[in-house]
């Protein structure tokens, strides 16, 4: 009996410890008591982290801790292996870190809620410097002086120092230490082109230690050797058209942009395409003068090049000049043969009538031949076929011109016949008598000469000098007089 009491006592008291943690939805949140004080050490010290928490409900604590880099405990990461309420680590590397601490209470197998410390701040000392900014990429002639520059801080009162490093190409990993480059500013000039790629490091150093260093980004400088600049033509001579065995001369006026040299060249052609050049030798000065013997057509242009330090800039070139040179002989006749013609402009009459002669004012008309084209106006030189009235209506005028032709088209109109006046009277008075008057005597005269005087070797001969006489006789016919006229020798 009393063996059945004591085991039911036990089982009261198990009831009543586990009646509040199951009445409450599980295990009670434990309570942190206390955390260890922010930190400020040095770089190899030994970092010591605690917590202190209890429970409760009498039940059994579980620790994690945790770190970030801000002052965020959102942002925290959990620790490996650091899960008890101490933690410990020995600081290598300069910088601020946070820590916290997560605690559970654990009853009967079943886990509350965690409880988190506040964030303990461990600084470890030197702090790595940050770099805030570098010098822009360095594109610069050989010769002129520049730099490249290092910008950074520390979140502590240390000491920052520099050494700047250089490499062919860009790559970090290459860089070699500039002996002497030990501050934050470089200065550089160089008397050969090259290109190269430059960055510093950057240490923080407190109380007889130094942070790890940090690495600018790899800058860009190029020295260059510049080409002189190219030069600037500011006149050439006009074109020349002379007699042969005259002397003549083409220039070119150029200037140098930078205080070069300027050097010439001068060119010839027989077109007016400056790709079809030929250097002339001996030609080398701004002026080219010569003499030409023979009659010829040519075209000249004067290459230029400044000069400077050793270097020859790119040319210019003038314009080609034209230059002609003739025979003091007329030249004879250029021949061509004429191949056709062509109508340009229509002549401004194209009606006609009343038997108007053909017009051919505003007339345009190209002659086409074997070297070229010429224009004749208005008719010039041309031939073309008249009007014809009696077949009015279209009608082809025909052009000539050396043996060839063209045609246009004309409107020939009909003649109008009059309309009578209907006020005149045209009808013969029956009663006027319009036949000759039978008692006139209309014969010849038989003792007049009416035949001309033949002229014998010039010599007139008189009135009285009559080979033949005429005799004639009348007779009324119809109403007429018809006479017959009959010569005899006398």
């Amino acid at each position: 009996m009393k063996k059945f009491s004591a085991l039911f006592l036990v089982l009261i008291l198990v009831a009543g410890c586990l009646c509040p943690v199951f009445a409450a939805g599980g295990p009670q949140k434990p309570e942190i008591t206390g955390n260890g004080p922010y930190c400020y050490l040095n770089v190899g010290d030994e970092v010591h982290l605690w917590v202190d928490a209890e429970s409760k409900d009498g039940g059994t604590l579980t620790y994690q801790w945790y770190s970030t880099t801000v002052d965020d405990i959102t942002t925290i990461r959990a620790i490996d292996g650091a899960t008890s309420k101490e933690y410990s680590y020995k600081a290598t590397k300069g910088g601020i870190t946070f820590f916290c601490c997560g605690v559970w209470n654990n009853v009967g197998g079943v886990q509350s809620e965690p409880v988190y410390s506040r964030l303990i701040r461990v600084w470890i000392s030197p702090m790595d410097p940050v770099i805030d900014s570098t010098g822009p990429d360095v594109h610069m002639k050989v010769g002129s002086e520049t730099g490249v520059w290092c910008q950074a801080t520390v979140g502590e009162q240390g000491t920052l120092t520099y050494q700047w490093y250089k490499t062919n190409v860009n790559d970090i990993t290459t860089i070699r230490a500039i002996d002497g480059a030990t501050s934050s500013d470089l200065d550089l000039k160089q008397d050969y082109p090259e290109v190269a790629y430059y960055c510093c490091a950057v240490w923080n150093n407190i109380n007889g230690k130094q942070s790890d260093p940090v690495y600018s980004r790899l800058i860009r400088v190029e020295f260059f050797d510049p080409e002189p600049a190219v030069p600037v033509i500011t006149g050439t001579g006009p074109d020349v058209h002379m007699k042969v065995n005259d002397e003549t001369a083409v220039w070119c006026d150029a200037k140098s942009q930078d205080g070069g040299t300027l050097t010439y060249q001068w060119y010839s052609s027989d077109t007016n395409d400056i790709s079809t050049i030929r250097a002339i030798d001996g030609a080398t000065q701004a002026t080219y003068e010569f003499k030409k013997d023979q009659p010829e057509l040519k075209y000249y242009c004067c290459g230029v090049w400044n000069n400077k330090d050793g270097k020859q800039s790119a040319p210019v070139y003038s314009r080609m000049v034209r230059v002609e040179i003739f025979s003091d002989e007329p030249d004879p006749p250029e021949t061509e043969t004429v191949q056709a013609i062509e109508i340009m402009e229509m002549p401004y009459k194209l009606e006609y009538q009343d038997g108007e002669p053909l017009d051919l004012k505003g007339l345009k008309v190209r002659v086409l031949t074997d070297i070229g084209f010429f224009d004749l106006s208005d008719g010039e030189k041309l031939t073309a076929t008249q009007p014809d009235y009696n077949n009015p209506g279209t009608q082809i005028m025909i052009l000539s011109y050396e043996g060839v032709s063209d045609t246009f088209e004309i409107t020939v109109k009909a003649k109008e016949a009059p309309v009578p006046d209907p006020n005149q009277n045209t009808t013969p008075d029956p009663g006027q008598n319009t036949a000759p008057d039978p008692g006139q005597n209309t014969a010849p005269d038989p003792n007049q000469n009416t035949v001309p005087e033949p002229n014998n070797g010039g010599e007139k001969k008189s009135a009285g000098f009559v080979p033949y006489v005429c005799a004639a006789a009348g007779v009324i016919v119809g109403g007429a007089a018809v006479y017959f006229i009959t010569r005899k020798k006398k």
